[in-house]
């Protein structure tokens, strides 16, 4: 193999595609890069077995050929090089690569590329196309809601329903839920669970642009979901179980109801949160009356009170919540107000649109002692 290709375009690319090099493992083949090059691109793939991330990019192919490169090591040779034509020479007899940029010459030992893992994509059953950046948001206003615990089985996913023109994801951890929707094009039919962190780890590498009208190509079989967008394809295991049933936990009536500024909101609660820790279940208290919410936290080196005003409809409550969990959901949401509805002081709380269900989050109160 006998490669010319641009440094930054190739460092970047390697930024990407080792995302799906696992952190630890006993195999030095999934510890490295294979590198593919023919027909003037050259294909970088790199997987954990549970995600595969692909990119491809044009070179000046001289020689074709396969080899796998180690990650960490390629990564940072090319990261160091100068903005400059790089020349990837590998010899397969010796099976050592030769790196060259300017002045700098370094040589690697790669490895065959036989023993790579071959992930097969066929029986392809459902396809949609949806903005690459709608797609982005959705996964950051779920993702977070997901469990981090092994234990919790499918929790530690996210539910993607397409049905007909909408699509929606659902994550829940047993204390709180995210659910977001929007409208597609097109009448496929289909239910999957993704992996929440693996979704999370796709969302960081497509590209954010707000005038950017680029689809990504969702695809799924059996036990996967293909996903392409730009130069890249993704491929991510899918989770086997039968998920919660979700509307069956939401609230269907609510006798309070309240009217806020989103951000005067977050604000005071970050305030508040200040003096919350994992012992008291980063407790704050909201005090609801009228048309007045107060906010306050204690601990053994004081206490924190924040007053706002809101539109409330029903009676007065009071009220204790899980801080982190108010924050990371109001960091997701990006409308100027929001509704939260509540029943009483042990029943879940939801905040959705002012109207409209596009977004809907449920999180469990915390009893106060």
């Amino acid at each position: 193999m006998k490669i010319n290709c641009n440094q930054a375009v190739l460092s970047k690319t390697l930024n990407v595609v080792s995302k799906a090099v696992p952190t630890r493992t006993t195999s030095k083949i999934l510890e490295g890069i294979l590198l593919i090059a023919k027909d003037d691109k050259l294909i970088l793939s790199a997987t954990d077995t549970n995600i595969l991330i692909q990119e491809t990019i044009d070179v000046d192919v001289i020689e074709e050929g396969e080899l796998i490169v180690p990650s960490k090591l390629f990564s940072n040779i090319v990261r160091m090089l100068p903005n400059e034509n790089v020349e990837l020479t590998f010899n397969d007899e010796n099976k050592e690569l030769l790196v060259t940029c300017k002045n700098s010459v370094s040589k690697i030992i790669g490895f065959s590329s036989d023993e790579y893992p071959k992930i097969k994509t066929e029986n392809i059953k459902n396809e949609i196309h949806i903005n690459k950046n709608l797609f982005k948001k959705m996964i950051q206003k779920t993702a977070f809601s997901a469990s981090v615990e092994d234990s919790k089985g499918v929790l530690v996913g996210v539910l993607i329903e397409i049905l007909q023109n909408e699509i929606k994801m659902i994550a829940i951890d047993g204390f709180r839920m995210a659910i977001n929707k929007n409208e597609i094009i097109g009448n496929e039919k289909n239910e999957i669970i993704v992996p929440a962190k693996l979704l999370l780890d796709v969302s960081k590498i497509i590209n954010s642009d707000d005038d950017d009208e680029d689809e990504i190509i969702v695809q799924t079989n059996n036990n996967k979901i293909i996903l392409n967008f730009d130069n890249t394809k993704v491929i991510i295991n899918l989770l086997n179980g039968e998920f919660i049933k979700y509307n069956n936990i939401i609230p269907k009536n609510n006798d309070i109801s309240i009217r806020v500024i989103k951000s005067e909101l977050s604000e005071c609660i970050e305030r508040a949160a200040i003096l919350t820790n994992e012992l008291n279940h980063n407790l704050i208290k909201f005090n609801i009356k009228d048309n007045l919410m107060e906010l306050s936290s204690l601990s053994e080196v004081g206490k924190i009170n924040e007053k706002l005003e809101i539109i409330k409809d029903g009676p007065d409550i009071e009220i204790g919540f899980n801080s982190r969990y108010l924050i990371d959901l109001l960091k997701v949401i990006e409308d100027e107000e929001i509704m939260i509805y509540m029943t009483n002081s042990v029943s879940p709380c939801l905040i959705k649109p002012l109207s409209g269900d596009k977004y809907i989050y449920l999180i469990l109160p915390v009893r106060i002692n």
